[in-house]
Protein backbone atom coordinates (compact mmCIF):
# COMPACT_ATOMS: atom_id res chain seq x y z
CA UNK A 1 0.00 0.00 0.00
CA UNK A 2 1.55 3.28 -1.08
CA UNK A 3 0.35 6.79 -0.44
CA UNK A 4 0.02 8.55 -3.78
CA UNK A 5 -0.53 12.23 -4.59
CA UNK A 6 -4.21 11.74 -5.35
CA UNK A 7 -4.72 10.27 -1.87
CA UNK A 8 -4.20 13.69 -0.27
CA UNK A 9 -7.54 14.73 -1.78
CA UNK A 10 -9.23 11.36 -2.12
CA UNK A 11 -8.94 10.10 1.47
CA UNK A 12 -10.26 13.22 3.24
CA UNK A 13 -13.18 13.16 0.80
CA UNK A 14 -13.92 9.54 1.70
CA UNK A 15 -13.86 10.48 5.37
CA UNK A 16 -16.09 13.52 4.82
CA UNK A 17 -18.64 11.70 2.69
CA UNK A 18 -18.90 8.86 5.21
CA UNK A 19 -19.18 11.29 8.12
CA UNK A 20 -21.93 13.39 6.57
CA UNK A 21 -23.85 10.45 5.11
CA UNK A 22 -23.75 8.46 8.35
CA UNK A 23 -24.87 11.48 10.34
CA UNK A 24 -27.80 12.22 8.00
CA UNK A 25 -28.94 8.59 7.89
CA UNK A 26 -28.46 8.48 11.67
CA UNK A 27 -31.12 11.13 12.07
CA UNK A 28 -33.65 8.48 11.00
CA UNK A 29 -32.03 5.18 12.01
CA UNK A 30 -29.90 3.97 14.93
CA UNK A 31 -26.17 4.66 14.63
CA UNK A 32 -25.22 1.05 14.00
CA UNK A 33 -27.64 0.70 11.10
CA UNK A 34 -26.53 4.03 9.64
CA UNK A 35 -22.86 3.08 9.80
CA UNK A 36 -23.57 -0.36 8.34
CA UNK A 37 -25.47 1.11 5.40
CA UNK A 38 -22.66 3.56 4.68
CA UNK A 39 -19.97 0.87 4.88
CA UNK A 40 -21.89 -1.51 2.62
CA UNK A 41 -22.32 1.30 0.09
CA UNK A 42 -18.62 2.15 0.36
CA UNK A 43 -17.66 -1.47 -0.23
CA UNK A 44 -19.95 -1.74 -3.26
CA UNK A 45 -18.47 1.51 -4.60
CA UNK A 46 -14.96 0.10 -4.23
CA UNK A 47 -16.01 -3.15 -5.88
CA UNK A 48 -17.44 -1.21 -8.82
CA UNK A 49 -14.30 0.91 -9.06
CA UNK A 50 -12.11 -2.22 -9.17
CA UNK A 51 -14.16 -4.17 -11.74
CA UNK A 52 -15.95 -6.30 -9.11
CA UNK A 53 -12.73 -8.01 -8.02
CA UNK A 54 -13.02 -8.06 -4.23
CA UNK A 55 -9.32 -8.75 -3.66
CA UNK A 56 -8.42 -5.42 -5.34
CA UNK A 57 -10.58 -3.33 -3.00
CA UNK A 58 -8.51 -0.68 -1.27
CA UNK A 59 -7.99 -1.13 2.46
CA UNK A 60 -6.89 2.50 2.72
CA UNK A 61 -10.11 3.74 1.12
CA UNK A 62 -12.31 1.59 3.34
CA UNK A 63 -10.42 2.61 6.47
CA UNK A 64 -11.13 6.28 5.77
CA UNK A 65 -14.80 5.49 5.10
CA UNK A 66 -14.91 3.56 8.40
CA UNK A 67 -13.24 6.41 10.30
CA UNK A 68 -15.82 8.88 8.96
CA UNK A 69 -18.70 6.56 9.84
CA UNK A 70 -17.30 6.00 13.33
CA UNK A 71 -16.85 9.72 13.97
CA UNK A 72 -20.42 10.41 12.90
CA UNK A 73 -21.70 7.57 15.09
CA UNK A 74 -20.22 9.37 18.12
CA UNK A 75 -22.57 12.31 17.51
CA UNK A 76 -25.76 10.39 16.74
Amino acid sequence: MTWQNKDWLDQPLHLGVALITTFVIGLYLPWLEAATIVMVCAFVRELYQHDWEWYRVGILDLSFFATGAALAALFI
